[in-house]
């Protein structure tokens, strides 16, 4: 409800302020003139604008070619006015159209009146439009080609194909007649059309001219790159061309190739003529293929050279003779195609060469049929003689090989021969390994072997290694070895030295077979460090054989000790012996698998070397081979001394009850004296206040000012009881304790 309130509001708001245009009187006419006397006034206009006319008024010309006039009559008369040859400045005035005369007769007008009169002639045509047009079917841009229309003999502008142009007539019955022109024109049908066409007045009649294109045989061969002569109804359309094209009437043609040549042929085969009917289409492009027959003339005798056996580097090809005629060489395993007249041939074929003496046989005669437009395969083949390659089954071993008791080669790691088939005695002798170094030796091997046509067999002969040596290996173990320790083995066999031998190195000795001693000690900077120092080894060799020898060495332990307190310091001790003096942390090395005893003695706190002292530390300890240990020695509570720079106190007490001293000051401290008794203490030299107190007595508060390396006494007794004596302070700061 608010909103429809709010709107109508709004809406009366907007009412009110839209602002009210005043209303403007329209100027009067002129008044009619009546300077001539009493007279009424017409206001002539023609309809349209454009139109001019001769204006008469009771039969009396007022005016020429005007659109619009005023008219002064006589008033209250009836009047006659007309217009007479109307004009028109529109284009076609006169030719397509006209305008007939008008009048208004009785026309009244009173005095001083002005009253307008517009008078709209009849327009009557003369003439009408036809729209022409010019369609070419299966037209293309390339073509040249226009409709050239003309009516009862007088041309009209020429139309271009696919386009449309009004051309006007006169009212009735014509005939539009048209041709094609171009330099294409021939291509379409019909050449020319008459066209009847019926012309109503200011209207546009359509009419449209129809030309079919002939049909189009596009001709080629069903062969690449053959050309020949084409014909069309036995009539020549191109000659040598490889295509042709030809616009002919609908329906079947005879189509023709004749005088094929094809380039390729080089007297082996021709093309003879060829012809098919074709059926053309208005309007379409249709692809004419004559299909060519291949005719041969020769065959084709197919040589292959076929030497079995053959291997690389082999100086060995055919040589070919037919009928008698040397037709060169054929290399092994080639091919050639030779061309032949149809009928028997012979071939004769020998195998040539440095090598030729290995295959067989040695030349042969083969026949050969030839027919027209075949291919006929022929094959010479020649088996190659069996090879032994001989090799031995140990690389880079040489020896004399012989096959048949006859040498073959001397001192080589392998060898090849060519036999005749069957079983070969091979053999090789004196047998050199260069890595022998006199550790083994190769005896002489025999193996029998089979060669076989056409085959390379591979023969290894197995040589069967005799040793001469053996091996020590020894492998130097230094156990428990750090990074940058100097300590490695040496080595001695048989008493001879071979050497020093790296940790965790292993060296291999040649040894004759039997019993050996093995002497192998640790040598270096670190040396020590390991036990034990050296050792003897028992080795016994076996030819041919390895045996592993490790000679080990255990690190001693070390055990790594450290003091609890970083700011002490202290002589070490191993078993009673001196290690290190003063210091906090050590690395000490002992046997291993031995009870030690390990001590710290002479503590001495190093931020306060007189203020301290504590009590020798002792541990003992066991360790096992190659075994570091970590030690910690706990430094005791330490006692605290009394130095010269302090101020000495002595007090004495004979009061029947503890007494208690708070003592504050450059320190705070506080001192309990027993009943009876005295206490000796060292403080800070400065001022205090003290408060003293005991069970039964008196709290009281006094203030000393004790000066550095002087000595004070306190006495403190009952009233009632005996007097403490004052027999002084000793200023010796060791008869003093700090409290």
């Amino acid at each position: 409800m608010n909103v429809k309130r709010r709107l109508c509001c709004w809406v009366l708001l907007l009412t009110l302020l839209v602002p009210v245009t005043p209303v403007v009187a329209q100027s009067p006419a002129t008044p009619c003139s009546q300077e001539a006397g009493p007279a009424g006034c017409f206001d002539l206009t023609l309809s349209a604008a454009t139109l001019l006319g001769d204006v008469y008024v009771d039969g009396a010309l007022i005016a020429a070619q005007v659109n619009a006039i005023r008219l002064s009559v006589v008033p209250g008369v009836a009047h006659v006015i007309e217009v007479h040859n109307i004009t028109d400045t529109t284009a076609g005035f006169g030719d397509i159209f006209v305008y007939g005369d008008v009048s208004r007769s009785n026309v009244l007008v009173g005095e001083g009146r002005v009253v307008p009169l517009a008078l709209k002639p009849q327009l009557t045509y003369l003439k009408g439009f036809a729209r022409f047009t010019c369609d070419i079917k299966a037209w293309a841009v390339e073509h040249e080609v226009l409709c050239q229309p003309s009516v009862a003999e007088t041309p009209l502008p020429a139309v271009a194909a696919g386009e449309s142009a009004d051309f006007a007539l006169p009212i009735g019955a014509h005939t539009l007649h048209v041709d094609l022109i171009g330099a294409h024109a021939g291509l379409w049908a019909p050449s020319a059309q008459d066209l009847p066409v019926t012309i109503t007045g200011g209207r546009t009649t359509p009419v449209r001219g129809t030309f079919n294109r002939k049909g189009k045989l596009v001709l080629g061969l069903s062969v690449p790159n053959v050309v020949g002569d084409f014909y069309v109804d036995e009539q020549p359309i191109a000659a040598q061309v490889l295509t042709a094209t030809v616009f002919v009437a609908p329906g079947n043609h005879k189509v023709e190739v004749r005088n094929v040549v094809d380039p390729a042929a080089n007297g082996v085969y021709r093309y003879p003529d060829a012809a098919m009917t074709a059926s053309a289409v208005t309007n379409q492009s249709r692809v004419v293929t004559l299909r060519l027959l291949k005719e041969y003339l020769l065959g084709f005798g197919q040589l292959t050279c076929k030497i079995n056996g053959l291997e690389a580097g082999q100086d060995v090809r055919c040589q070919v003779l037919m009928d008698g005629a040397d037709l060169g060489l054929l290399e092994a395993g080639q091919a050639q195609t030779h061309n032949l007249t149809p009928g028997p041939h012979t071939v004769t074929v020998s195998v040539v060469g440095s090598h030729a003496d290995l295959w067989a046989p040695n030349v042969q005669s083969l026949a050969l049929a030839i027919t027209a437009g075949r291919n006929s395969p022929l094959t010479a083949k020649f088996d190659r003689k069996g090879q032994l390659t001989l090799s031995l089954n140990v690389p880079n071993v040489t020896g004399d090989f012989y096959v048949d008791d006859q040498p073959i080669a001397a001192q080589v790691p392998t060898a090849a021969i060519f036999v005749s088939p069957g079983n070969h005695k091979v053999e090789v002798r004196n047998v050199v390994d260069p890595a022998a170094n006199g550790v083994y030796r190769y005896p002489d091997a025999t193996v029998t072997a089979s060669a076989v046509t056409n085959q390379t067999r591979a023969v290894a002969l197995r040589l069967a290694k005799e040793y001469l040596l053996g091996f020590g290996q020894l492998t130097c173990k230094i156990n428990g070895l750090e990074a940058g320790q100097d300590v490695r083995c040496h080595v001695l066999i048989d008493g001879a030295d071979l050497g020093l031998l790296e940790a965790g190195q292993t060296q291999t000795y040649n040894l004759t077979p039997g019993p050996h001693a093995v002497n192998v000690s640790v040598i270096g900077g670190h040396a020590a460090l390991w036990v034990p120092n050296a050792q003897d080894l028992p080795l016994t060799i076996t030819a041919g054989r390895n045996s592993a020898l490790a000679a080990g060495f255990n690190r001693k332990g070390i055990l790594k000790l450290t003091l609890s307190d970083p700011n002490v310091v202290a002589d070490i001790f191993l078993d009673g012996n001196l290690v290190i003096g003063q210091v906090n942390a050590t690395d000490i090395i002992v046997d291993p698998n031995v009870r030690h005893t390990v001590e710290a003695r002479t503590l001495r706190n190093i931020t306060a070397p007189d203020a301290f002292e504590y009590d020798n530390l002792s541990q003992v300890v066991t360790l096992s081979p190659n075994q570091t240990r970590g030690l910690t020695l706990a430094v005791g509570r330490p006692r605290e001394r009394c130095t010269a720079s302090m101020a000495l106190v002595r007090v004495v007490s004979w009061l029947p009850s503890r007494l208690t001293l708070q003592m504050v000051g450059p320190e705070t401290k506080t001192v309990y004296v027993p009943a009876n008794n005295e206490l000796r203490v060292c403080v800070l030299p400065g001022t205090y206040t003290i408060t003293e107190s005991a069970p039964g007595y008196y709290t009281e508060v006094d203030t000393q000012t004790l000066g550095g390396g002087s000595c004070s006494i306190w006495r403190f007794w009952d009233q009632d009881g005996a007097v403490p004596p004052d027999d002084g302070c000793s200023g010796n700061p060791a008869d003093y304790s700090r409290p």
